[in-house]
């Protein structure tokens, strides 16, 4: 089950690494200030950051408000469930509101958390959570920033705010005495560590908590106003700085976890572990024996005794009994870290016995393909081969809470023969920027620029000793865009999983689904991928802060945008040779755009990434193709076939972002300037005209005035037509004159949006993350 296992550590190791590990934690966390996250400058993908609010009440229409980077002509979100939809907020002229949706639920659509993305001109973003309820919901953007300014919330409604920068937040509630309640806490996709004090009315704090998601009990043993105080344990604020709370007579339900040491485990395991370890006794196993009369498969869920105490069990094994013992705890979302340390009993006389140390179960680790994903777990698994006939006992307790207040957490105890198998997890990849220590995580998806190539990276969890290859594909692929396909070769963990893009595909954008098959003991067994993604983007992710989580879909887009580079092998044949010998790999290089400059790449993933590398190849300016040559002795690579690809970044990559925007915005200034001309030429004749009526009206007042009586009646009915034409004068030009008012607003917006434009489009070297078509080896038995 797990990807590899390091050499087995003592408790002591363990534990003194947990505290470096914590204390260093805390220190990198005090030290990134709001936005210090690197921010990788690629080629513009829509990134989507916030959202506010971060979620909505079943049944009802809410405006929610998008926030990130190259958002352009955002037109829709996408919505990991169905019964929620969108469309952009128009203003009272009906045109569409920048970044604003109205978000409708259905009355019946499935409570709790979900994912959603929005689509835009740079295509498909990154997931953002979005919280369903079924309570009413407000939106506070921020709460009073003194005791005596706290914004009164009523009970039972859920509150989307943000943290304030350099201080807090204060909310009040009405409490009766001897009421239970609760004030229950969600963080969205956020940087928000939040910390929570609440005041009774008598000035007193009843609670002071930080935690991201939890529900904590209030003591509500007076009436009057109770205080809630909101902050940022480092007194951040912004809307990356979001949170959502409420007070309520119910706790918060359990929500399965997202972490990716859960990405392998079936959602619903969680509840059903909580649910059996509550239901049981509070007795700690003292010897159970695991086996009485029978064999494995044992499963027993319970709950870690307090102060580090151990709970032990018995297995009764013959020699060369092969068993998975595997301990879940982590993987369910539980702050744990379990030890299991395996002794041979051996009684000695007069009831005493002798415990021989055997083994310790090790963490699961992934290869440093892995690292930055966070797929390791603290849980205990271990392949446990008999020495002897005998009795061996278990003790398993929890290392990271060993004083007797601390919460017992959860435990599934598992031991099974083997049970051969595999599990997927795919996440976006822009790839490495050094290696042997990948670094660079980006949470941009998979996005293919015409006549280009992008990539997903595909991890496997093996399980009881399964080595076997595994075939990846994708399913829901729009026209004009291919899946390379992929192997997971026998042994290894981990695959580059390539898409390329037709020169004319349309432009598209939606989920899709990875599937992975293999033969598992002479039977096909097919696998739909979990999906997984960074929260923030992280230039190296052993110094950064960062989150990383599982999602409810993985995404994927084209842009009519040509790619600047291509690589693909010359020869689309499999390479076939031994462990131990070098290869030439010819590749054909294609640039576009003028796209001149020198770049690196290097082969990725090969093998696990951790068992060799290779020196950088660069690519020059005037070549068209190049030859690598690879040590395959450098990987390990077991007989079987393997595929990896081509990696590298194209930086200094001169792009001109929208350009078809600035080609519009100087159409349309021409378009106004012509308009402004016509309505000034309008403008100046309708006055004349209006200059003329009035000093006509004016001569025929004066000649109406000495008309012989019997002439009156004409002169009296050239007056009126007089009157007539100066009105009409009048009207005219003051049309003239309100038409050239616009055009004169209109040519002004024109020349504003011509320099924003001219702003965007103006040369900036971006970088442009390169794959290759894939490249297949097979290695023969030597």
């Amino acid at each position: 089950m797990s990807a590899h296992f390091p050499l087995p550590q003592t408790f002591a190791r363990r534990a003194v690494g947990f505290v470096f590990v914590f204390l260093g934690s805390v220190c990198i966390s005090a030290a990134i200030a709001q936005h210090a996250i690197a921010q990788i400058n690629f080629v513009p993908t829509t990134q989507l950051t916030s959202l506010f609010p971060a979620g909505a009440s079943a049944g009802t229409t809410t405006d929610v408000t998008i926030a990130g980077e190259h958002l352009d002509d955002a037109s829709r979100l996408v919505f990991a469930i169905p019964g929620i939809t969108s469309e952009p907020k128009c203003d009272q002229t009906g045109k569409p509101i920048p970044n604003v949706f109205l978000v409708t639920t259905q009355g019946d659509v499935a409570i709790g958390k979900i994912d959603l993305w929005v689509q835009g001109k740079f295509g498909l973003s990154n997931p953002r959570r979005f919280f369903i309820s079924n309570l009413p919901e407000v939106s506070i953007v921020k709460g009073g920033t003194q005791q005596s300014m706290a914004v009164e919330v009523e009970k039972n409604t859920v509150v989307n705010s943000t943290t304030v920068a350099n201080g807090s937040a204060w909310f009040k509630f009405q409490g009766a005495s001897g009421s239970s309640l609760f004030l229950n806490l969600q963080l969205p996709d956020a940087f928000t560590e939040p910390v929570v004090r609440v005041v009774d009315p008598a000035g007193r704090s009843i609670l002071q908590a930080r935690s991201p998601t939890r529900s904590f009990p209030l003591t509500v043993d007076q009436d009057g106003e109770y205080l809630i105080e909101v902050r940022d344990l480092l007194f951040r604020g912004g809307d990356t700085f979001g949170l959502r709370f409420w007070v309520s007579d119910q706790p918060l339900d359990v929500e399965p976890t997202d972490s990716m040491a859960s990405a392998f485990v079936d959602g619903s395991e969680q509840k059903r572990v909580l649910a059996a370890s509550q239901a049981g006794d509070d007795g700690v196993p003292d010897d159970l024996i695991v086996n009485p009369g029978e064999g494995p498969p044992f499963e027993h869920i319970g709950r870690f005794p307090l102060g580090g105490k151990p709970a032990t069990f018995l297995l009764n094994a013959q020699a060369n009994d092969v068993y998975w013992i595997d301990v879940w705890s982590h993987r369910l979302g539980f702050p744990t870290d379990a030890s299991l340390i395996i002794e041979e009993v051996q009684p000695s006389g007069g009831g005493n016995e002798n415990a021989q140390f055997v083994a310790e179960a090790p963490d699961i680790e992934y290869s440093s393909s892995a690292r930055g994903f966070e797929l390791d777990s603290r849980d205990a698994i271990f392949k446990f081969i008999a020495p002897r006939d005998g009795q061996f006992r278990l003790s398993l307790r929890d290392i990271f809470n060993t004083h007797e207040g601390a919460l017992p957490h959860p435990y599934r105890l598992s031991i099974r023969r083997a049970s051969p198998g595999f599990n997927l997890v795919v996440v976006p990849d822009q790839g490495p920027r050094n290696q042997p220590n990948p670094t660079t995580l980006s949470v941009l998806p998979a996005t293919l620029r015409r006549g280009g190539v992008s990539s997903l990276r595909v991890f496997a969890q093996r399980q009881d000793d399964f080595a076997g290859p595994i075939t990846i594909t994708a399913e829901g692929l729009p026209p004009g865009v291919q899946c390379l396909g992929a192997v997971v070769g026998p042994g290894d963990y981990c695959v580059a999983l390539p898409f390329y893009a037709s020169e004319d595909a349309p432009a598209w954008a939606g989920l899709i689904r990875v599937i992975g098959k293999a033969m598992v003991q002479d039977e096909e067994v097919i696998q739909t991928a979990a999906t997984g993604t960074p929260i923030w983007n992280a230039r190296d992710p052993r110094q950064d802060n960062f989150q990383v989580r599982t999602t409810q879909g993985i995404g994927l887009s084209v842009i009519e945008e040509l790619a600047p580079v291509l690589l693909e092998p010359e020869i689309d044949q499999v390479i076939e040779a031994k462990s131990n010998e070098k290869i030439s790999v010819k590749l054909k290089v294609t640039r576009r755009h003028g796209y001149e400059a020198i770049f690196n790449i290097r082969p990725f993933v090969i093998g696990n990434s951790d068992k060799g590398s290779v020196a950088e190849q660069t690519i020059q300016p005037a070549i068209d193709s190049v030859s690598i040559e690879l040590n395959l002795a450098s990987y390990g690579l077991l007989p079987g076939e393997h595929c990896f690809l081509f990696h590298g970044h194209a930086d200094r990559y001169s792009y001109r972002k929208n350009f078809e925007a600035l080609e519009i915005s100087q159409t349309q200034l021409n378009q106004a300037t012509d308009q402004l001309a016509v309505a000034t030429k309008n403008a100046s004749q309708t006055k004349e005209d209006l200059d003329s009526a009035k000093n006509q009206l004016k001569d025929l007042e004066q000649s109406l005035a000495s008309t012989a009586v019997d002439k009156t009646a004409t002169s009296q009915a050239n007056l009126e037509a007089g009157k007539a034409k100066l009105a009409q004068a009048t009207q005219a030009a003051t049309e003239a004159e309100t038409a050239l008012r616009s055009a004169v607003t209109v040519k002004t917006d024109a020349e504003k949006h011509l320099a924003t434009a001219t702003n965007v489009a103006q040369p900036r070297d971006v970088t442009f993350a390169v794959f290759s078509r894939p490249i297949r080896i097979r290695i023969l038995e030597k």
